[in-house]
């Protein structure tokens, strides 16, 4: 099952009790916070949850037939 940030807000909205408009604003500046800090270079770690950082790779050959090569991401 995939879960938006809507259902993320369902969530918050449901826990503290406030608006829903309230708890998309909080989902939003989760997510914003999360996605800034990545995107500059930090590396966020949540304890229980995950670790997200940027891992750059070089271009490789693939092992699939007729792929070729894979750019560098």
């Amino acid at each position: 099952m995939t879960h938006t940030r809507s259902d993320m807000a369902a969530y918050i909205r449901e826990r503290t009790g406030g608006t829903m408009q309230e708890a998309e604003q909080c989902a939003l500046y989760a997510v914003e916070w999360l996605l800034n800090a990545v995107a500059s270079g930090e590396c966020v770690e949540l304890r229980g949850f995950g670790t997200f950082h940027i891992v750059e790779r070089q271009a490789h050959k693939s092992n699939l037939p007729g792929v070729g090569t894979v750019c560098a991401k």
